[in-house]
């Protein structure tokens, strides 16, 4: 670390892979910090302004200016970090004490690529794309289906990570859909942690993955360009039930690909830029490859506390007529800490304040 240039660093044992799960600034108030209140701090360290306290005033709006995607998956990441200027925060100092950032480190060995061949049974687990956190292979047809043993039991989804080809602002390049209920729901673009969970209307969704034939391993996103690594996807079942789980690869012959290529055909013929005839992987007219994508609900850095994070535009192949449920996902979890001002010990930056919580 350079003198006046602060970074933090994680590192993960051999055989785990980052989960970035919360990052925040905060200014440490004095209201926060009475005898009363237990505040986390590095170990062997006492509560400083340098260490988060509940009813401190935080800030995630620079978590775009970080963008931490680039960490998740990964072993290690070391990431330049500066002060945040908060405005909403009470008193005359507005200039942050503090950055906060919870992870966690997940073994390898529990992740399941949505393309092997799996059957199992598990209380909870993690899909991932082919190669992720690197680069998806092109011209890929992959299912994972997931069923709760009881049939009032629903399923909960967390997006850990996304970053999938669009073009035009729409899912039809490479996407994840989620189906359920006769609905298909794609989503492609981009999904940062924390963005988006979805809870199934049943017992039982399928995860359908499909990447064609143009291998863009690049993108250019509202705020940054970005390498396209595919998805991370947690699971589990709300009432801690056991989840059936059941992957494969796909071939034009399975009713599940049928269906896209018969959508996906409709779309374009109504465009008039695809013969009549399905296709798989259909050759499309070049589209331009450095075109910006606006994602929704981004929000421009240092604009207040709005989270600043962004996710995909999704499109939505009616089945029934009714949509998924969705909502922000529960932030829980350890609250180690990290410094980012002169006025606290530097080495903070260092130790990152961490608590290495290995899923098992």
């Amino acid at each position: 670390m350079g003198q006046g240039i602060p970074r933090v660093t994680f590192s993960c044992q051999p055989g785990h892979m980052l989960y970035l799960h919360r990052a925040f600034h905060g200014i440490a108030l004095p209201a926060s910090r009475t005898p009363a209140q237990t505040c986390r701090s590095p170990p062997g360290q006492p509560a400083t302004n340098c260490s988060f306290c509940p009813g401190d005033c935080v800030d995630e709006s620079m978590n775009l200016v970080y963008d931490w995607s680039t960490c998740m998956g990964n072993r290690s990441c070391a990431r330049t970090v500066m002060q945040s200027y908060i405005p909403a925060c009470p008193g005359a100092d507005k200039v942050s004490d503090y950055l906060q950032v919870d992870y966690k480190c997940l073994p390898r060995a529990k992740m399941i690529n949505v393309c092997n061949t799996v059957q199992k049974q598990m209380s909870e687990g993690f899909l991932m794309s082919p190669n992720y956190p690197g680069h998806y292979p092109p011209n890929k047809d992959c299912l994972c289906t997931l069923r709760t043993n009881r049939y009032k039991s629903r399923l909960v989804l967390s997006f850990y990570d996304l970053l999938l080809e669009t073009k035009g602002s729409h899912c039809r390049a490479d996407w994840l859909m989620l189906r359920q209920n006769g609905e298909k729901h794609r989503h492609c673009g981009a999904i940062l942690t924390g963005t988006k969970t979805i809870v199934s209307e049943g017992n039982a969704i399928g995860l359908q993955f499909h990447s064609d034939g143009n291998d863009t391993a690049t993108q250019t996103f509202q705020y940054f360009t970005r390498r396209l690594k595919g998805f991370w996807v947690h699971f589990k079942a709300e009432s801690e039930d056991m989840i059936q789980v059941n992957c494969r690869s796909l071939t034009s012959a399975d009713t599940e690909v049928q269906e896209i290529m018969t959508d996906d055909s409709n779309y374009y013929r109504d465009l008039g830029r695809v013969p009549t005839t399905p296709s798989l992987h259909p050759t499309l007219p070049t589209t331009p490859t450095d075109e910006t994508v606006t994602l929704e609900g981004a929000t421009p850095p240092g604009k207040g506390n709005a989270g600043g994070e962004y996710q995909v535009e999704e499109i939505l192949v009616r089945g029934n007529g009714t949509k998924m449920k969705t909502g922000a996902e529960n932030q829980s979890g350890t609250q180690p800490s990290t410094n980012d001002t002169p006025a606290c010990s530097i080495s903070a930056l260092l130790l990152m304040a961490v608590s290495l919580y290995l899923f098992s």
